[in-house]
């Protein structure tokens, strides 16, 4: 499904989310022993999750899976730290189908193990947007080099990614609820069963966006990706910046720039290069002769568009014009005419670009 990518991670997170849904319907059900251990081992598990999606991002960002020495050792003492503070409450499980059993539960023991997992849920609260902001990071800096690459964005390991960030976000808030009602209100079975099936239902859910959506690049895209990503990492940011201060040490001078800029709007407006479903940096670099590093600072600096949006200006303003005049021309015909592969995808860019849907638009 995903070129270039190991998914260890992404197989190691479904396998810890299975676990943790399986330590919830042990703690859920009245006559399962060993309640406390159960909930110990879910805390613990639940600290390797949120680097699990991390690492995934890092997968996707560097198109190789990530060495594990090189994390930073802040990072593995709070999942060591989440680890220990478990340990009390999975030594005090025992037989009983109680969480905590007064009978047997000694005071200063008692006391210890509601001290740690206070601490162990304190330490996931934090841990977890931590981790979430790395990750979307990560995912919008891709998801800003694609749009110099790619007419359409859509990257299958990104498309797994934002399921991923979802349901970490998801879970989080769930967690966050579970404990706050145990907290203010008296643990209750039907809540906790609510709440596990809303975090089951998310999870299915986006794993079948993940598999509905996901679509592979082939081998030639994903080392464009590969030879030109550190350079459209500094790119990236320039629509937003001084294109002048930052393009300094480019070595195009302005006559070089002025005739690849020449040849990339020939291939626009003469030959509607923008027409073609899936269009590449690489097809206009092979239509123009002229290197991915050149026609993306020139259509950059320049032309002050990413690939993306440059192919989305021509292929709106010709969908507009289709829309005017052919009025019984049904809409998704159009779409696909201008070089779009799908009818929602073309409404999304459409009412982005002109404010309103094409139905709209055309009915005016």
């Amino acid at each position: 499904m995903f070129a270039h990518l190991s998914l260890r991670f992404f197989l190691l997170y479904l396998l810890l989310k299975a676990l943790n849904f399986g330590f919830e319907w042990l703690l859920v059900n009245p006559d399962t022993p060993y309640k406390a251990a159960w909930l110990a081992l879910l805390m613990a598990s639940s600290f390797l999750m949120a680097p699990c999606v991390w690492l995934l991002a890092r997968e996707i960002d560097r198109n190789a899976p990530p060495r594990l020495w090189p994390i930073a050792w802040g990072q593995c003492a709070v999942v060591l730290a989440g680890f220990i503070l478990c340990i009390p409450l999975f030594l005090a499980a025992n037989q009983s189908v109680l969480l905590v059993d007064p009978s047997r539960a000694k005071p200063h023991w008692f006391n210890l193990t509601h001290t740690t997992m206070v601490g162990a849920v304190l330490l996931y609260l934090v841990q977890v947007p931590w981790y979430l902001s790395r990750s979307v990071s990560l995912f919008r800096e891709r998801l800003r080099i694609n749009k110099f690459l790619f007419s359409n964005i859509d990257e299958p390991a990104l498309n797994a990614l934002r399921a991923l960030i979802w349901v970490m976000a998801a879970s989080w808030l769930f967690n966050l609820l579970r404990m706050l009602h145990t907290m203010i209100l008296e643990p209750s079975q039907v809540w906790n069963l609510l709440i596990s099936a809303c975090e089951i239902g998310v999870t299915i859910t986006a794993l079948y966006v993940i598999f509905k959506r996901c679509w592979q690049y082939s081998v030639d895209d994903q080392t464009m990706v590969e030879s030109v990503s550190p350079e459209l990492k500094e790119q990236a940011s320039l629509l937003q910046g001084d294109k002048c201060a930052k393009y300094a040490k480019s070595s195009l001078d302005q006559t070089t720039r002025t005739r690849v800029a020449k040849k990339i709007l020939a291939q626009f407006e003469e030959e509607k290069i923008y027409r073609k479903n899936g269009l590449k940096l690489q097809d206009l670099c092979v239509a123009t002769n002229e290197s991915a590093h050149y026609i993306s600072q020139v259509i950059n600096q320049e032309l002050g568009f990413s690939f993306f949006d440059l192919v989305n200006k021509y292929r709106i303003e010709e969908a507009q014009q289709k829309l005017k005049q052919n009025r019984d021309l049904p809409i998704l015909d159009i779409a696909l005419e201008v070089g779009f592969n799908s009818k929602p995808t073309f409404n999304k860019a459409f009412k982005l670009r002109v404010g309103q849907t094409p139905s709209e638009f055309r009915a005016k």
